[in-house]
């Protein structure tokens, strides 16, 4: 019975050599060609990462991509700006103004009439420096004669008498042989009066020259001649 085991013994070694010798023929006799079975000891694989966050990989597993989601961006959300109002000023209330009515005297009489306003410089008729007068007469009158630069007397020049009262009337100077004479008679009132050359609208060529009465002489005559300045 020990002898019929060796005997299989045997034969299973004297197997495994020629095996190993087939094997070994064959690889001599192909070149290197790859042998049937290529017994490997499989390298560990490291996944480097960045300093700070590295891990190390099991040798033999398979990494697993895990995929990176991107943060969502936060979408900003406007914040309307509301204007500032502005404050509107009280409206004051009105102060009511208590006028206190003025007594005005009411004149007994016709009310005087303020002498006529003095126009510009530059007139085109002046008055003589002196006014004669002759007292005793029946009535008032005021008269003279109108000439130009060089002495030639004027006709057809109007000359505007007014008094106190607003009493207005107009004399013209006198062609022919009276030439650029004027005259106005006047009442025997006691008044004063104001004369001045002016044109056919009414304004002013002169000064106005003021003749005053002369008191308790009744009736005057009162001589005012003019003269153009060119």
């Amino acid at each position: 019975m020990e002898s019929k085991y060796q005997a299989i013994a045997f034969l299973a070694v004297l197997a495994i050599v020629c095996l190993g010798a087939y094997v070994a023929l064959d690889a001599i006799l192909s070149g290197g060609r790859t042998p049937l079975i290529s017994l490997a000891t499989p390298t560990p694989t490291r996944l480097t990462l960045p300093e700070g966050d590295q891990t190390m990989v099991v040798p033999g597993s398979i990494p697993t991509d895990t995929p990176v989601i991107p943060p969502t961006p936060a979408v900003p959300t406007a914040t309307p700006i509301l204007p500032t109002p502005t404050p509107v000023p009280a409206t004051p209330a009105p102060i009511p103004v208590v006028t206190t009515p003025t007594l005005t005297e009411t004149p007994s009489g016709p009310t005087p009439t303020p002498a006529p306003p003095t126009p510009p410089g530059g007139y085109q008729y002046m008055p003589d420096e002196l006014v004669r007068s002759e007292c005793g007469k029946a009535s008032a009158l005021i008269y003279g004669w109108v000439r130009d630069a060089q002495g030639e007397k004027l006709e057809g020049v109007r000359i505007r008498i007014s008094d106190q009262w607003g009493n207005v009337a107009e004399a013209i100077s006198k062609g022919g042989n009276e030439a650029g004479y004027y005259d106005m008679v006047r009442g025997m009132e006691t008044v004063t009066w104001w004369v001045v050359v002016v044109d056919g609208a009414g304004n002013p060529h002169s000064p106005v020259v003021t003749i005053e009465p002369v008191q308790g002489a009744g009736g005057c005559w009162y001589q005012l001649d003019w003269q153009r300045t060119y």
